[in-house]
């Protein structure tokens, strides 16, 4: 009975609530008037069919108002009538001005009306060819119509001329109501994006050509190019060539770099032409053929980045050289190391201290371990750490290309092979993102190349990779090829040469390096291709094709043709890579679908280890991106398989590097105490790869405190060493970061450095671990100072007061926002973090680009009432 009378009541609520929605809603006297009036002149209209009462009618429809959440009462009043309308313009005489002006009546009332025959676009179209004084909605209706009519008549074979015709009157509405961002998405719709150029001004093309680089990440090849084409035009035709050399950088274009280079003259403009050469020598492109003038060759090629680097670091006070007991300052250890936690294995700590001194003392030409007089540093340590002694000292005197390599030069002619292969590499250090006009590097090691000791080969042919990564030299292709395809050389030899000249090719699809490549994998005996080493063979093909998108698609192809054991992991490499930095959710999608796969015990699980660190690749240099690729490995980490729990640390060091977010920190922290060995070591190494170059306290806190926790375990001590090694790089002026211009550009030879040891660290303790720890000097790559540094056109230092605060994003925004929050201002030069902006604190002077970063030229505002300090002696 409690159930019948539960279900009456439910029934009767039910029912009361029909007849609520069913019931008409009383008019007000307004309303009732305003109704009754349009149904008058609805049956006048019908009756009479006069141009008079269709006239009044349609004044009535478009003077009509309402709030943001509800319908004109107009047009609610004449959906009733929608129907009888439709059967008055079907017997109206073709062509006529009556029918006409009804369809375009009719176009407005169908805004109310719900269907699916795109009814607002049918009628406007029979009628006049007018849209401004129908309203911003009706105008939103008809462009969302618009669209899918477009993509409907494309698919079919259809002409779409009427529908062009409307799109020429609805683009001079959003571009004159400063709505340029809808101008632009329904360009995009019709694919006639290039019309967007007529409509830009000097008050417009900032906004416009935002909102397109932005939305051109979520476009399909080739429209993402020809998007970014389009931002091209648009800076050349207002003559903003630095942002225009930005988007050509983005597009790995050659031809549109070299066309706005040589479009500036440098003696008419010769600050322009100086920014224009500081901006090639951050992205690693070298225009020698387009330049003859040295002083211009020098900002490309990056020459005087060690001196604006030790005056950063004057103006700093920093200079001064700092040991590797700065940097543990063991003292606040938390536990005694009386018990004989000390008498670790001593080479192994001397070993760590030379990679820590190379990093906190990197670029400044001094130290106290290698440089000072007589030092016998390099014989405390033994075998493989001698080469990486002698090799930490062209970190130290790293981009120092004119007397560095005179100081390496000793080294290179000592008898004793592992001293002489770090000299080798050492080289490689000093001249690492420097290209000088005279380049003695390859001289001293293609000579090398040929030497019978192994390890001399090895140090040379890692020596071209750091000095020449990203130049795409072709006397490094001749030098390198032979090495990779001659099966009399070890696997080790072959596949650094791989690995080698894929950094120095990277994202060059150059298909000569993976088919030399391929064959040597086919031709060498099944043992070697179960060396630790074989998979960097794929990494390099990998590496040639970063960042190039479906040009790695034949390549694919090609990777089906290797031995099977390889064949999973090699093409996950090569799309991994060929997407890195795209943010495509589908790839994605693809790496986490591999790692929820639950393998045998007997099964390998590289490829998924390899998908987790693809996930981080993937979703680089994209916030939002970057959130979720977080979330996913923090459930890869509850649920995965043990090799995916191993990848995941490295995978978010890869992802912030030199980006320590609390919750990654936090993650990383906890990950280190894993009961693990591979999980703890890697998010230590991890910690400082997210750290490196911040002088974080809180990490600096945590690695001490593991320092002490790990003080009985030789190998886990020594990633915690290199961790702060890491954390104080350059002590605090450094970045490994691979992004730069506002986040815009990624460095692909800084990506191949970073992608390089956090594949390595995948087997720790065979590799860095191992005899190959001065793989850790790869990192060289990716450092480069994080400075704010002003110049005038003469090269001279100029100070100018500068905002720093964290970048907000403006793109779509109305008005004029502010670009940046939490700002600080301080006098150049200045350090920024990762997801910082500049700006000037004001008009004293103006920059040559509206980026402020790293190198930029201004000169003095001659309008400015601040006071433009003169430049420094």
């Amino acid at each position: 009975m409690a159930k019948d009378e539960e279900k009456k009541t439910t029934t009767s609520k039910t029912t009361a609530t029909a007849s609520l929605v069913d019931a008409e809603p009383e008019l007000s006297e307004e309303d009732a008037k305003l109704k009754a009036k349009l149904d008058e002149l609805v049956v006048a209209l019908g009756d009479g069919k006069t141009l008079e009462t269709l006239a009044e009618l349609t004044e009535v429809v478009k003077s009509a108002t309402s709030s943001m959440t509800s319908v004109p009462k107009p047009l609610k009043f004449l959906r009733e009538h929608h129907a009888g309308l439709m059967e008055l313009h079907a017997g109206a005489e073709d062509g006529s001005e009556f029918a006409g002006k009804l369809a375009d009546l009719l176009a407005i009332v169908s805004m109310a009306v719900v269907t699916e025959e795109r009814l607002v676009l049918k009628y406007k179209l029979a009628g006049e060819l007018e849209v401004e004084s129908c309203g911003h909605e009706f105008i939103k209706t008809l462009v969302k119509e618009i669209g899918e009519e477009y993509e409907a008549r494309v698919g079919g074979g259809e002409g779409v001329d009427d529908l062009n015709a409307l799109v020429d009157l609805v683009l001079p509405f959003y571009f004159r109501t400063r709505a340029e961002a809808e101008g632009v998405d329904l360009l995009l719709e019709v694919e006639r994006l290039e019309d967007v150029l007529p409509f830009i001004d000097e008050d417009n093309y900032v906004r416009v050509a935002d909102y397109l680089l932005q939305t051109a990440n979520y476009l399909l090849e080739p429209d993402d190019n020809a998007a970014r084409k389009v931002v091209y035009d648009v800076y050349m035709a207002q003559d903003q060539k630095a942002l225009a050399l930005r988007v050509a950088i983005l597009m790995n274009d050659r031809e549109l770099i070299a066309g706005v280079y040589n479009s500036v003259d440098a003696e008419a403009d010769a600050g322009l032409k100086k920014q224009l050469c500081c901006m090639l020598g951050a992205a690693r492109v070298y225009l020698a053929d387009h330049e003859d003038d040295e002083d211009l060759l020098a900002l490309m090629g990056n020459t005087l980045q060690m001196e604006h680097f030790r005056t950063l670091a004057r103006e700093l006070d920093v200079v001064e050289a700092k040991t590797p007991e700065d940097i543990y300052k063991s003292h606040l250890e938390t536990i005694a190391r009386a018990s004989g936690a000390g008498a670790v294995d001593s080479a192994r700590a001397n070993l760590a201290s030379t990679f820590v001194n190379a990093f906190v003392n990197a670029g400044y030409g001094s130290d106290k371990l290698m440089t000072v007089e007589d030092s016998k540093w390099v014989y405390k340590n033994k075998d493989h750490g001698m080469m990486s002694a002698v090799a930490s000292l062209g970190m130290i005197h790293m981009w120092d290309w004119e007397s560095g390599n005179t100081e390496m030069d000793k080294y290179t002619y000592s008898n004793e092979s592992y001293i002489k292969a770090g000299g080798m590499l050492a080289i490689g250090l000093v001249n690492c993102g420097v290209r000088a006009t005279f380049d003695i590097a390859y001289a001293l090691l293609e000579e090398a190349l040929s030497e019978e000791d192994e390890t001399v080969r090895l140090g040379a042919i890692l020596g071209l990779a750091l000095s020449y990564a990203g130049q795409n030299t072709d006397e490094a292709l001749e030098a390198l090829t032979p090495l990779i395809t001659d099966s009399s050389q070890s696997m080790e030899i072959s596949c650094m040469a791989s690995l080698a000249l894929s950094i120095i090719f990277v994202g060059s699809c150059n298909a000569d390096i993976a088919e030399s490549i391929f064959q040597a994998l086919l031709e060498r005996p099944e043992a070697d291709l179960h060396s630790p080493f074989a998979l960097y063979m794929c990494l390099g093909v990998g590496l040639v094709f970063l960042g190039q998108k479906e040009a790695a698609e034949v390549v694919l192809e090609l990777a089906q043709a290797i031995p099977e054991h390889l064949q999973k992991v090699g093409m996950l490499l090569i799309e991994t890579c060929a997407y890195c930095g795209s943010g495509n959710v589908l790839k994605v999608q693809k790496m986490l679908h591999m790692c929820s796969e639950h393998l045998g015990e007997e099964e390998d699980a590289l490829h998924q280890a390899v998908a987790t660190i693809g996930i981080a690749l993937i979703a680089q240099g994209e916030e939002l991106g970057s959130e979720m690729a977080l979330r996913a490995f923090n459930n890869l980490l509850q649920y995965g398989e043990i090799e995916i729990k191993r990848a995941v640390p490295l995978a978010l060091g890869l992802l912030y590097a030199s980006n320590p977010k609390m919750a990654v920190v936090d993650t990383l922290s906890k990950l280190s105490h894993d009961a693990d060995e591979q999980v703890a070591q890697g998010a230590i190494l991890a910690l400082g790869m997210a750290g490196a170059g911040t002088n974080s306290a809180r990490i600096a806190a945590m690695l001490r405190e593991l320092a002490a926790y790990y003080s009985k375990d030789a190998n886990s001590l020594f990633v915690v060493r290199i961790a702060q090694g890491l954390l104080y790089m350059g002590k605090g002026t450094m970045t490994l970061n691979p992004y730069h211009s506002d986040r815009l550009l990624m460095n692909n030879a800084a990506m191949a450095g970073l992608l390089s040891v956090v594949f390595t660290s995948l087997n720790l303790k065979d590799t860095l671990l191992g005899k190959s720890h001065y793989l850790l000097f790869l990192f060289a790559l990716a450092m480069r100072p994080r400075m704010l540094m002003t110049f005038n056109e003469d090269m001279e230092q100029v100070y100018t007061a500068v905002r720093v605060g964290d970048a907000v994003n403006t793109v779509g925004l109305a008005g004029q926002p502010k670009t940046i929050t939490g700002f600080q201002t301080n006098d150049s030069p200045v350090l920024m973090e990762y997801q910082q902006r500049a700006e000037f604190a004001n008009d004293a002077y103006t920059a040559y680009t509206p980026v402020l970063e790293g190198v930029v030229i201004v000169k003095a505002n001659p309008e400015s009432e601040h006071h433009a300090p003169a430049a420094s002696e």
